[in-house]
């Protein structure tokens, strides 16, 4: 049954890159190779790489890249198309990082950020799950997908404020106490103002977590931390 599951799996990622049309998903130049970026928006996604251990605004919080419009087009696609061959592409950059486990405090186990089943159906993946999962091969670390759970159904974040996305999310979440005396990293695709993982972690700490550390591919840089630099 497995060595059936690869080669679907193989299959499937063939037809993906052949229907895919040979153009930048961001620029719409012809991309470089078989990348979804051409070499311009390659660079400019090379330079948001964040080589620092933690996100300044944010203790706690480690981010692989600062959002540039190519990464946001990239996450676009792996949200709102199903192109998730950009999920193992930008996990890839994590070869940059080599000491990201001890950065992390060495992790006992990695929790993606959950959806509600409803929204789950709709996408038919939770690009967090498999985000974490690409996390947990390259550096060895148990994925636990079902001890933090999205109880209620919340409208979209896009539109609402940092204040007003507490709000959204209040009750939303709720974690089995599978993770007592575990050193949690809590993965998710962005943190804009880092609403959704404060909720998460809240929940994670009250149910015994000993740590908890958040991974995001992308963060929103605020107008602060900018200062700051």
């Amino acid at each position: 049954m497995a060595n059936t599951s690869e080669v679907l799996k193989k299959w499937g990622l063939w037809l993906e890159a052949w229907v895919v049309p040979p153009v930048c998903v961001h620029c719409a130049k012809r991309r470089w190779g078989g990348l979804p970026l051409c070499r311009p928006c390659l660079r400019l996604l090379r330079a948001a790489l964040i080589w620092d251990d933690e996100v300044l605004s944010q203790p706690g919080l480690h981010a692989l890249f600062r959002m540039s419009p190519p990464l946001l087009s990239l996450i676009h696609g792996f949200k709102y198309s199903h192109y998730r061959r950009h999920i193992r592409f930008l996990c890839a950059y994590l070869r940059y990082r080599p000491a990201f486990v001890e950065a992390l405090g060495k992790p006992d186990v990695l929790i993606p950020v959950p959806l509600h089943s409803a929204r789950l159906r709709e996408r038919g993946y939770n690009q967090a799950e498999l985000i974490a999962e690409e996390m947990g091969r390259r550096y060895v670390l148990p994925v636990m997908s079902n001890a933090l759970k999205r109880i209620r159904f919340t409208s979209t974040q896009t539109k609402l404020d940092a204040e007003e996305r507490t709000r959204n999310l209040v009750g939303a979440f709720r974690c089995s106490d599978a993770v007592a005396g575990k050193k949690v990293v809590l993965v998710d695709d962005v943190c804009t103002t880092g609403s959704t993982l404060g909720q998460c972690q809240q929940e994670l700490i009250k149910a015994g977590a000993a740590r908890v550390d958040a991974f995001v591919l992308g963060w929103v840089e605020r107008e602060d931390s900018i200062n700051r630099r």
